[in-house]
């Protein structure tokens, strides 16, 4: 049996199981699949749709352009979506175990990662959100996530104060040095 390493590849699929309905696109479909608890897909995408109507009827009333409010509001959705992955880290910090300790070394983030990142910060800031449901609390904070401000933004900026703070372990790879001769 051959020892050699095989080159990682990553095949994505793009079936119409991966797209949501509404929007026909892939980014909401996993945002659905990350509020989903228990199987509940359907209340997992009214719960997802109603929070993107908020957010979109929001941001269309205080913030969009003359030229964003032409579009279309499927169009709309997806730029803003997109948008708010692209405010994500770009790096992250992971434990490298060397000589007896632990370090926290730098990564730098892969798109699909950084998606991952996003959601995950944005549901469980909007799940320690109290008083009112989950659509609202959603919505809140894609609300604040786009406009610069609010938990999310907090736990990013903590993440990358993280990263930068431990920049000098980033020549790690998680090997030892060799001893010498």
């Amino acid at each position: 049996m051959s020892r050699k390493s095989r080159a990682k590849t990553k095949y994505v699929k793009l079936n119409k199981a991966m797209l949501d309905s509404k929007y026909a696109s892939n980014l909401i479909a996993k945002l659905i699949k990350y509020v989903m608890k228990n199987g509940k897909f359907n209340q997992a995408k009214s719960i997802v749709y109603k929070s993107i109507d908020m957010f979109y009827d929001d941001y269309m009333k205080k913030a969009a352009t003359e030229d964003e409010k032409n579009l279309q509001k499927t169009v709309m959705v997806k730029l803003l979506i997109e948008r708010i992955i692209k405010m994500g880290p770009d790096a992250e910090v992971k434990s490298k175990r060397l000589g007896g300790q632990s370090y926290q070394v730098p990564v730098s983030v892969d798109a699909d990662r950084k998606v991952t990142l996003v959601y995950r910060v944005l549901l469980k800031c909007a799940r320690k959100r109290k008083g009112t449901s989950m659509f609202v609390n959603l919505g809140r904070e894609l609300i604040d996530l786009c406009a610069g401000r609010g938990s999310v933004i907090k736990e990013f900026e903590n993440l990358r104060k993280t990263v930068s703070s431990n920049a000098v372990f980033a020549n790690i790879k998680g090997r030892s040095p060799a001893s010498g001769s």
